[in-house]
């Protein structure tokens, strides 16, 4: 039977879709969810919504742990320890100009998406450095 090697984060990160992004609740139980995110330089940059659970989770312990992966959430790469911070939201249009750039068309839709299903998002950003 072949083994299937897994490719670490770093050599899946640059053809990657999205991140499996993992934060943790204070009682250490992890959280993993796919986000949208844009390469800048040694960080990671994500759109979310500034209700999210992520976001307070992130707010109280920026702690993360990253793992390529499909819309769906399934890991397609070997994870990586990473410390994340929320943006500032003056750095928001910069950041989503970046992310309509990787993902064009099908980010904006959902963007539309979203504001239709659950009214309109507050958007936020996060900054990601994988250690």
């Amino acid at each position: 039977m072949p083994t299937t090697r897994v490719p670490t984060f770093a050599q899946a990160l640059p053809s990657a879709r999205y991140l499996l992004l993992t934060t943790y609740r204070r009682n250490a139980t992890p959280v993993a969810t796919p986000v949208w995110f844009a390469i800048d330089g040694e960080r990671l940059l994500v759109w979310t919504d500034a209700r999210s659970g992520k976001v307070r989770r992130i707010r109280r312990d920026s702690r993360v742990t990253l793992a390529t992966c499909t819309l769906r959430g399934r890991p397609t790469s070997g994870a990586a320890e990473g410390t994340a911070a929320v943006l500032p939201p003056e750095h928001g249009g910069a950041v989503q100009r970046l992310i309509d750039r990787r993902y064009g068309p099908t980010m904006r839709l959902y963007r539309a998406y979203t504001r239709l299903r659950s009214g309109a998002p507050t958007p936020t950003y996060l900054a990601i450095v994988p250690s």
